[in-house]
């Protein structure tokens, strides 16, 4: 799976998807950074489904979650695979859950 900085990414069918390196989210990422990786990735796959695998994580830095919502505005569906209850809940308090389709534990 080719990495991006603190993403890895790879498509099936159809769908782009992206994990944290090691399945770990940087505590203090460079947002500029993260924000080009994640452009990068979305025209390298060329994409219009992105599912972010989430399994295990039970925080992503708010501004993450902005850049990954913000995904939306670029007409791209939005996925978290397999949320945390812990995350669950910061999203809906948040509302930021309306940005994203969850799934969880189904295939």
């Amino acid at each position: 799976m080719p990495t991006y900085g603190a993403f890895e990414a790879d498509q099936q069918n159809g769908t782009t998807i992206v994990r944290f390196v090691e399945n770990q989210v940087p505590e203090s990422p460079d947002i500029p950074d993260c924000r080009e990786q994640l452009n990068k990735i979305v025209t390298d796959f060329e994409s219009k489904v992105v599912e972010f695998q989430v399994a295990g994580i039970d925080h992503v830095q708010g501004q993450l979650l902005g850049m990954m919502a913000a995904l939306t505005r670029q007409g791209i569906e939005v996925h978290l695979r397999e949320p945390t209850e812990l995350l669950t809940g910061v999203l809906q308090l948040t509302k930021m859950d309306r940005f994203f389709t969850i799934h969880n534990g189904e295939t």
